[in-house]
């Protein structure tokens, strides 16, 4: 908790700023046994402590001068030193921040307050409302600054941003976003049945609209549906009752919408329904773009996953080949047998969790490190149904590539040419600085190592799909978070062509090496990709479910 700090009187008109900060910043100090006590460290590791005149920080020291309790007011906070009762304020005509002391005459005026707001987990940023900029230690001169204009965001801006360590006295309340939607329960991708209460907390909204994709309609593609409409109290809380038992069994996507004048947000809520109405779930028949051809594989995981994280054992491996020398996830790809494993079978699903508590995400891939495994060639059709997880810098993907593997271990090296053909490239996130996911994503073609020629092929490839893929543009009517879609790929020896839900959404002349080559295909969950990622909304934690994956190789 932290320490009120009410002024002494109040009147039915506006309190004098000047008053408040009198009565409320210049009290008496307390003791660190009934406040909450904390040291404040920038991303460096470095603890601020009262240095003077100035603030100071360093790795070093663990005395009262290093320790600081919070101060409320009807304006902001104010932030004062345990050892000396100075407050931390912002110098008007200087670059660094300074320590005042209350008995100074007109010390405390409004450059004593600071606007708190959480940047990502538990690092904040801390702005004056006086000058409007941030507290900071940038120049690195040992002293606290109080002139960064940049606001902190999860992937820059560091030395602008700070964690208040609790240290002593009561334990603080969890800090959330201003303008951000925070669920406090239940946990996200966690499992839910029947009526399930869903409590939130939304500062700086007073209300909150609440979706989610339901089973029906006459097209079988089901329908969009309003939960509830939650009128928020005053300090953006707030609940709803989910009715998981009208709601399609397996992976639900609750997406809670909330907006105040130009500050809007969604949160998307990954909660996996034991209960529910089973709904377009497994195999269904084959698609018409494989008319003529034969099944080569068709895996809905229903019996056991096998997969290898060396030999050749088991349907699939659980790295891009060779070796997993060329994963590319910013939470790295994970085997099966190691203990933060990032694969579980379902029901009848293939769960990939992107984990950063975990510190692994997962790919799996049809061809393994022998070059044995599940191919076809040109004319085939390749399909997977999923749904992916919308968190900044999640990147679920399902995507071919023409066997390397062969020539790698004949010891002709990893530079070997190859294609690459990206079905469905999705990027997680919303808001400045971000991908956009809403309804869209990406097919991306690439001609590896292929010299000039390649890169034209190439280029006029992906200029021919006109990225990014818009799913409603299509008659789609909810996007690749929202509910599970089946993405597909067909090869001819003239045409590659593209689908999703058996409705072809772009092609282009067949690369050279599909034409010929084996084709493998491969799924991951990854981060990154280019893109910031932050999963601190979603408690670190993102989920990918794999409903099936099915091969065709017509006739050659």
């Amino acid at each position: 908790m932290l320490q009120s700090c009410q002024p002494a009187s109040r009147s039915g008109m506006l309190i004098l700023l000047a008053a408040i900060l009198t009565a409320a910043c210049g009290g008496a100090s307390s003791t660190a046994d009934d406040v909450t006590v904390y040291k404040i460290q920038n991303r460096w590791n470095q603890f601020i402590y009262d240095a003077g005149a100035k603030v100071g920080y360093a790795k070093t020291g663990d005395d009262a001068k290093h320790r600081w309790v919070l101060e409320e007011t009807p304006a902001g906070q104010c932030i004062k030193n345990l050892a000396t009762g100075a407050y931390l304020a912002a110098a008007k005509d200087a670059r660094e921040a300074k320590l005042i002391q209350p008995a100074a005459t007109g010390a405390l005026d409004n450059t004593s307050l600071w606007i708190m707001d959480v940047v990502s987990g538990d690092w904040l940023s801390i702005k004056s409302p006086a000058n409007g900029k941030y507290l900071n230690c940038e120049p690195q001169d040992g002293f606290v600054h109080c002139d960064g204009t940049n606001v902190p965001t999860s992937q820059t801006w560091w030395l602008s941003q700070w964690e208040f360590v609790h240290v002593g006295g009561p334990k603080p309340p969890k800090r959330y976003r201003l303008h951000e939607i925070a669920v406090t329960g239940p946990e996200y991708c966690s499992d839910i049945a029947g009526d399930t209460t869903v409590t939130l907390v939304a500062p700086g909204f007073q209300r909150v609209a609440v979706k989610c994709w339901k089973q029906g309609d006459r097209f079988g593609l089901g329908s969009d549906s309003n939960v509830a409409t939650v009128d928020l109290d005053s300090k953006g809380n707030g609940s709803f009752i989910f009715p998981a038992n009208a709601y399609p069994h397996g992976p639900v996507t609750v997406r809670i919408s909330a907006e105040k004048g130009a500050a809007k947000d969604n949160s998307y809520l990954q909660l996996y329904n034991k209960g529910g109405v089973r709904w377009n779930k497994g195999l269904p028949r084959d698609p018409s773009a494989a008319e003529g051809m034969t099944l080569v594989l068709a895996d809905d995981f229903t019996g056991p996953f096998t997969v290898s994280s060396t030999g050749s054992q088991g349907t699939y491996y659980d790295h891009k080949p060779p070796g997993g020398q060329q994963d590319f996830s910013t939470l790295r790809f994970t085997s099966f047998d190691q203990p933060n494993n990032p694969f579980r079978q379902v029901d009848s699903y293939l769960r990939i969790r992107a984990s950063e508590k975990a510190k692994s995400s997962g790919l799996i891939s049809s061809l393994k490190n022998d070059a044995s495994g599940i191919t076809a060639k040109a004319p085939c059709y390749f399909e997977c149904r999923f749904i992916g997880p919308n968190a900044i810098g999640t990147w679920p993907a399902f995507w071919l590539m023409t066997d390397y593997m062969t020539d790698y271990i004949q010891g002709k090296g990893l530079k070997m040419p190859c294609d690459e053909l990206d079905i469905i490239e999705a990027y997680g996130g919303e808001g400045p600085g971000h991908p956009n996911a809403f309804d869209t994503y990406m097919i991306c073609p690439h001609a590896w190592n292929q010299g000039d020629a390649g890169k034209t092929i190439e280029k006029k490839a992906f200029e021919a799909m006109h990225n990014p893929i818009r799913m409603r543009k299509f008659g789609i009517p909810s996007t690749w978070f929202e509910t599970f879609h089946t993405y597909g790929c067909k090869i001819t020896e003239t045409d590659t062509i593209y689908y999703c839900d058996n409705i072809e959404v772009g092609r282009h002349p067949t690369l050279p090496l599909s034409k010929h080559k084996p084709i493998f295909f491969l799924i991951n969950l990854a981060t990154g990709g280019g893109w910031p990622v932050d999963l601190s909304r979603y408690n670190g934690v993102a989920d990918m479910y794999v409903d099936y994956v099915r091969v065709y190789q017509g006739k050659k």
